[in-house]
């Protein structure tokens, strides 16, 4: 599904945006060019968890 998504994406900014049910938002927006890509994310609200 990833790679299908990724190269569904064409140049420019996509923003992903994850809602929990504790109500904090994660958002990512990823940007591409060409065969190059950045990223950024914010979250909001509070709590604590493991990346795993």
């Amino acid at each position: 599904m990833i790679k299908t998504f990724v190269d569904a994406v064409t140049d420019g900014p996509v923003t992903l945006t994850v809602r929990f049910w504790s109500g904090r938002t994660l958002s990512y927006t990823a940007t591409r060019n060409g065969d190059t890509g950045t990223g950024t994310g914010t979250g909001t609200g509070t709590g604590t968890g493991t990346v795993v």
